[in-house]
């Protein structure tokens, strides 16, 4: 599927030395690398890497690399970009990388990399990575949230008897139970998308608490340790100054109001009543096991701003796997909030063209840019494992003595 928007850049080609790339951070499928060299072409950008299971390496040809990269990059901008705001989207571009850059990296991040994501590496095959325009610069704090599912389902006809709970539980704090039996987080998502204020700082006063892998600041381009012990940050000596401003920002701005939105409307069906669909449009031919590409990414989201509300019921069942993708990213995403450290001016901040924006909080009037990253096409073989999930997480939480009510 052809469209006009779609310009595939090819790869830059720059040298790229090893010993100039600082570890920064990482997820479950990617990691991050600052650079520190002297290249004006590179500075103030972040280097995102994929990761493979130890002892494995990607078989993918190069070309078809490239292409799956250029999709990455444009699904972000173009189509992510459109649903929630072209004002949030970090500039990116792809860069060649060799297998001899990518090992050597792997060879200098053994000692610095967390104990439990040790089970995965820099993948060796990858000839295509990102580049990423930093948000983690010096003399700044920059706070990371990834916000969650921001909703409860509607009373819909697709939510068996046995999981009624989904309506008043929120998917979060049910998973909570299966992951962390013993320490359970006080940190309810609905919170922070609550939009009233005494709520959104209690949200992230529980974050401070038990970050887990929903918080992470970092001050000077370095992440900051979470003190165990009744919430203090180590190394920001202002944290709850801090903490205040990240929460009237989240108000103020609006962001996590549409993403619930988005999420609620491109989900209209939850899993119990997407798989239906899915199998069916599996079976017509109207999709195939093979990834959508980037012209159906950018069919599907123009389908779904157009619709009115009254023709809302007409979609076709590859529309509605898609939008459940759609949905599925903005659940997954990351929300980077960067503030001016004491004595350091907003102008000074280098990495990213994003417009700085001013809040005012107790009098104060404080300088901001915000941005969402990780916002990656989800795979669609993977909507059986999701349903998968769904059942466990449920099943699991209906044996909870205890449960809880959540509150939009």
């Amino acid at each position: 599927m052809s469209s006009p928007l779609i310009d595939r850049a090819p790869p830059q080609k720059i040298p790229l030395i090893a010993t100039d790339w600082s570890y920064t951070n990482e997820g479950n499928e990617n990691i991050v690398f600052t650079y520190t060299g002297n290249d004006t072409s590179l500075c103030g950008w972040l280097l995102r890497l994929t990761k493979t299971t130890v002892g494995k390496h990607t078989s993918v040809p190069e070309p078809q690399q490239i292409t799956q990269k250029q999709d990455s990059l444009m699904y972000t901008s173009q189509v992510i970009g459109d649903l929630v705001g072209s004002e949030y989207i970090l500039p990116q571009r792809l860069v060649s990388v060799t297998e001899e850059f990518v090992g050597e990296l792997n060879k200098q991040t053994g000692g610095q990399r967390p104990d439990q994501r040790m089970h995965k590496q820099i993948d060796l095959g990858q000839r295509v990575a990102m580049l990423t325009c930093n948000m983690l610069s010096s003399g700044m704090v920059t706070v990371e949230v990834k916000p969650k599912w921001g909703y409860l389902p509607g009373a819909l006809a697709e939510i068996s008897g046995q999981t009624q709970v989904k309506l008043t539980t929120c998917r979060y704090c049910m998973h909570q139970r299966l992951k962390h039996s013993e320490c359970i987080s006080g940190f309810c998502p609905l919170d922070l998308y609550s939009n009233d204020k005494h709520r959104v700082v209690y949200a992230i006063e529980c974050l401070v608490k038990s970050p887990q892998n929903n918080l992470r600041v970092f001050l000077d381009g370095q992440p900051v340790e979470i003190s165990s012990g009744g919430g203090a940050k180590q190394g920001i000596a202002n944290w709850d100054e801090i903490g205040e401003t990240v929460a009237e920002i989240l108000v103020q701005e609006k962001l996590l109001a549409r993403l619930k939105k988005l999420q609620r409307n491109l989900d209209r069906f939850d899993i119990e009543g997407l798989v239906p669909r899915y199998e069916r449009a599996l079976a017509e031919g109207k999709i195939s096991g093979r990834q959508p590409e980037i012209g159906d990414w950018l069919g599907a989201e123009r389908r779904f701003t157009a619709r009115s509300n009254a023709d809302a019921d007409t979609e076709s069942d590859k529309q509605a796997v898609l939008e459940f993708l759609l949905a599925t990213t903005l659940k997954d995403i990351s929300v980077l909030i960067q503030l001016p450290s004491s004595g350091m001016a907003a102008e000074d901040a280098n990495g990213s063209d994003l417009p700085w924006k001013t809040v005012a909080v107790a009098g104060r009037r404080t300088q901001f840019r915000m941005a969402i990253i990780d916002a990656d096409p989800k795979k669609l073989s993977k909507i059986p494992d999701y349903l998968a999930k769904d059942q466990e997480i449920v099943l699991n939480y209906l044996q909870v003595p205890d449960g809880k009510r959540c509150v939009e």
